[in-house]
């Protein structure tokens, strides 16, 4: 919203309509996420971390499987690969 010191209206009037025209036509209000406190998900993992815990839950959803751990050359491969210029 504009400062009181600017002396302009929050809304035109065609804004107002536009939005009252929205809200005729079944706009549903729904609170704003930045409003609702965060909830932490009960999460039954066992020895792996809890975002592995995650990806493999959306991975299972999409029909798919998580790949083996990579060998220790491999990551070392990967992290010196992202490095090159």
């Amino acid at each position: 919203m504009p400062p009181p010191s600017s002396h302009k209206p929050a809304f035109t009037d065609a804004q107002k309509l536009l939005v009252a025209r929205w809200i005729e036509q079944g706009a549903k209000y729904a609170l704003c996420w930045s409003f609702i406190a965060p909830v932490r998900p009960e999460i039954d993992w066992q020895g792996s971390e809890a975002v592995d815990f995650l990806i493999d839950e959306q991975l299972e959803q999409a029909g798919s499987v998580m790949s083996e751990p990579a060998s220790a050359e491999t990551l070392l491969r990967r992290i010196s690969l992202s490095f090159r210029l």
